[in-house]
């Protein structure tokens, strides 16, 4: 792909349809973006989306319902509960979740991922740069968030996935103690009281993507 028009670290990123929205950052060391760019692969290039409500480092994006919601994340040494939604008709703009809509643990470096209707966010890093094993459910119909069983293992920059059977995985990320990277892998059924392991990562990874084929 050609690079988009800003340069950018710790975005989040969803698909909508054939397009992909590329959320906020940060360029390198500069201030928080609150810039969207989206791949379009009909037209191979990218354009400008509408922009986020806030600037939003580390936040966490997934598509819900053919929305796209973006949520958590930090500004300046603020770290984020709340999150926004794409109204994609008339030009697209986005809009607050909602006052109701705010996630219990406030969060950045979390993984987002649609799971049978809800939004769901697994572990990340609280604003006191903890990492977390906590895991919640945002029910659009309902406009509230729900926890859901904690990860075995806290971590922040993990992959998500929901595979055949609704199984939902959450792989490698960085562990609460030090620096690194882990090989676990963890699985919840739905309606499940608890996360399972499941086979380990060939090697240690955090910053990963996940996706189920």
């Amino acid at each position: 792909l050609p690079p988009p028009s800003v340069a950018r670290i710790h975005a989040a990123a969803a698909a909508l349809g054939d397009d992909l929205y590329v959320c906020g950052g940060r360029p390198g060391a500069g201030a928080e973006l609150a810039s969207v760019e989206v791949w379009r692969p009909a037209a191979e290039r990218w354009a400008a989306g509408p922009p986020l409500t806030r600037p939003r480092t580390a936040a966490a994006a997934a598509t819900v319902g053919g929305v796209v919601h973006v949520v958590g994340g930090q500004t300046g040494k603020d770290t984020h509960a709340g999150g926004e939604w794409l109204d994609s008709g008339a030009g697209g703009r986005w809009l607050p979740l909602g006052p109701r809509a705010r996630l219990a643990t406030p969060r950045k470096y979390a993984v987002a991922v649609e799971w049978g209707g809800r939004l769901v966010v697994a572990g990340g890093v609280d604003a006191l740069r903890m990492r977390l094993a906590t895991c919640e459910a945002f029910d659009p119909r309902e406009g509230v968030w729900r926890p859901l069983p904690d990860l075995a293992v806290p971590r922040s920059g993990a992959g998500a996935a929901v595979a055949s059977g609704g199984l939902l995985f959450v792989a490698g990320g960085t562990p609460a103690e030090g620096d690194g990277a882990v090989e676990s892998v963890e699985a919840l059924a739905p309606g499940g009281k608890a996360w399972v392991a499941g086979p380990p990562l060939a090697a240690p990874r955090a910053g990963l993507a996940l996706l189920a084929v």
